[in-house]
């Protein structure tokens, strides 16, 4: 995941050192695998119009462009075919020096000298396109000899690129890495979210889940006064700097949302759906649908990997046709289009393990089934659509909000866990006091509550990975220490009574092997897993200990005696003319609980 400086600054308050920062990020186990700085070199770059385009004698792959960028004309040869008379585009001009140390300066091609460099956005460092120059003719404030930074607002910033673990859900949210920020630097989490107001009017949506287990939450927020345009450039820009492309106002706000939240969120044209209605349910078998991408896709068939019987969760309309594969990627029959004025915004949960299985199963990976995969901050649905409407509104200062639909299903249970701080001192080696523990706890967005020298800790639905019970209290005391930072914890060496000395038991079984030995006996080796004919010859009626996974099904069952083994042994030994042959051994057996001791 991509995290901008900037970004993180809006949410907590930051040092200024950035090695600092990124120490800090790896001792949190947030691993930065690298920063890379933007905004450098961009204070010499202006805005340039195209003047003339000449063709250049011998030469079909450049061109001479005459620009001004405010100081009249310009002589540029170019390699870019994808501009015209008339466009805007960044000019280097000859002393610049471009983000990776790149000079400019005067050259000559083909006899023509180039005064500067029209730059396309990687060039810059501040996009992915490399096809052609970068055109500007879009912004407002656009004219020639304007600061490129001044045009586009682009201030120097860093991004990290930070690898969460698998089981950090909370981990892939902008918020979420703020949180463990802010506890470390002592500091405070802003939250820029807001209470979600319902504006009211004619509502004619509505929301079913039909499929409880599948979705354990469906909300859908009823908008009208959309105008589709292109996003503000601040939002643009962060978007970009997360490894995402911006595409309108509506998708990019919901884009925003997911990466600052962790709560992905799709947007529909409400004109597109069938009786403005979202349901959930269970896809069934040979179900086709076109996903975003522009593919077909054949749902409801069971799948190679282990556990997959092919249940695939979808998004259905009024007329109960599947219109987006739940929490992976929408549908291409209800996106957003420039004519979009309704919007129809679903919120969910949905069962982490069946996005994943079909996410497989498909080969279609999405930031959204990222996060769904790992269990989404389903207590947080009312504020990530209160955020999306406030980004919305920045371009259509006409949106309401007429009405918010609910459907439930089953969601997780969230657990409650008593931490003593006996607790921590004996899995950490190390006392820390029970306050500084809460602060870690509600650092994280745990609710804590301290009594005598327990806490009593209510566990977020952003934390899906910390389980019940003593398990519980263990990955408490493991946030515990993480946030305390592991490099403060007491290192002690580990120490035995009697290291290398051999038990009374492992004694007993040498002997016994030495005795058996010295009288001429053969030691045999004989399987531990046994069928359940060859139990019963010995145990007849009573219980087993059945292992789930045997290599083969006529050895499943845990040996309650050697002694079949070695009869069998025995025989096999007799019918080769060593029915003399005296054997014995020493092995592991065991009766089921419920079995009386002999």
């Amino acid at each position: 995941m991509k995290a901008s400086l900037s970004w993180l600054r809006d949410l907590v308050a930051l040092p200024n050192d950035i090695g600092l920062i990124r120490d800090t990020l790896d001792d949190l186990g947030l691993v930065v695998e690298g920063i890379e700085e933007v905004g450098a070199g961009l204070s010499d770059v202006v805005v340039a119009r195209v003047d003339e385009i000449h063709a250049i004698e011998g030469a079909d792959r450049i061109r001479r462009v005459i620009v001004d960028a405010g100081n009249g004309p310009l002589q540029i040869v170019c390699g870019a075919m994808n501009f015209e008379v008339g466009n805007y585009v960044p000019l280097a001009p000859v002393g610049a020096v471009l983000p990776g140390d790149f000079a400019i300066a005067e050259r000559k091609m083909k006899g023509i000298t180039s005064y500067g460099m029209l730059c396309s956005g990687r060039e810059l460092g501040i996009g992915d396109d490399h096809d052609g120059l970068m055109i500007l003719d879009s912004h407002a404030d656009v004219a020639p000899g304007v600061a490129l930074t001044e045009l586009l607002g682009i201030e120097q910033d860093f991004i990290f690129d930070i690898s969460p673990e698998g089981n950090r859900p909370d981990a892939w949210s902008m918020l979420g890495i703020a949180r463990d920020l802010a506890s470390r630097f002592a500091a405070e989490a802003i939250d820029p979210a807001s209470v979600l107001v319902v504006d009211g009017g004619q509502p004619t949506a509505s929301a079913t889940i039909t499929s409880i287990e599948l979705c354990g939450a469906l909300d859908v927020l009823e908008i009208t006064g959309v105008r589709v345009t292109d996003s503000p450039r601040w939002l643009q820009r962060r978007l970009e700097q997360a490894g995402m492309r911006a595409v309108n106002n509506v998708v990019d706000a919901s884009n925003y949302v997911m990466l600052e939240r962790g709560q992905p969120t799709h947007p529909y044209d409400t004109a597109l759906v069938a009786g403005s209605h979202l349901g959930v349910r269970q896809a069934r078998n040979g179900e086709v649908l076109k996903t975003l991408d522009g593919t077909e896709r054949t749902l409801g068939q069971p799948g190679r990997g282990l556990g997959d019987t092919g249940v695939d969760c979808v998004i259905v309309d009024g007329s109960d046709t599947a219109i987006g594969l739940a929490g992976i990627m929408g549908g291409e029959s209800s996106e957003i289009r420039e004519s979009t004025s309704n919007v129809l915004l679903e919120l969910a949960f949905f069962d982490p393990m069946t996005i994943a299985r079909t996410s497989k199963r498909l080969g279609l990976r999405s930031e959204a089934s990222h996060r769904f995969e790992r269990g989404v901050h389903f207590q947080g649905r009312r504020e990530a659509g209160a955020r999306f409407v406030v980004l919305l509104r920045e371009t259509c200062p006409d949106l309401r909000v007429l009405a918010h639909h609910e459907a439930h299903g089953t969601l997780p249970v969230l657990p409650t866990i008593i931490l003593k701080a006996s607790d921590v001192v004996a899995l950490l080696g190390t006392e820390i006091a029970l306050d500084e523990c809460a602060r870690f706890l509600e650092a994280i967005n745990c609710n804590v509550v301290i009594s005598g020298d327990q806490l009593e800790v209510s566990i977020p639905s952003s934390r899906l990975d910390i389980r019940h019970g003593a398990l519980g209290r263990a990955d408490l005391i493991e946030e515990i220490a993480r946030l305390y930072s592991y490099r403060r914890l007491l290192r002690r060496t580990p120490t035995w009574a009697a290291p290398g000395g051999l038990s009374t038991r492992q004694q007993t079984r040498r002997l016994l092997r030495s005795i058996a030995l010295g009288l001429g006996w053969s030691e045999a080796w004989t399987a531990s897993l046994i069928s359940e004919e060859d139990h019963a010859l010995t145990h007849a009626g009573e219980h087993v200990i059945r292992v789930n996974n045997p290599l083969a099904a006529e050895e499943s069952i845990f040996r309650s005696s050697a002694l079949v083994g070695l009869v069998r042994a025995w025989l096999r030994n007799a019918d080769r003319g060593f029915a003399n042959e005296a054997i014995f051994e020493i092995g592991v057996v065991a009766q089921h609980p419920d079995v009386a001791p002999a």
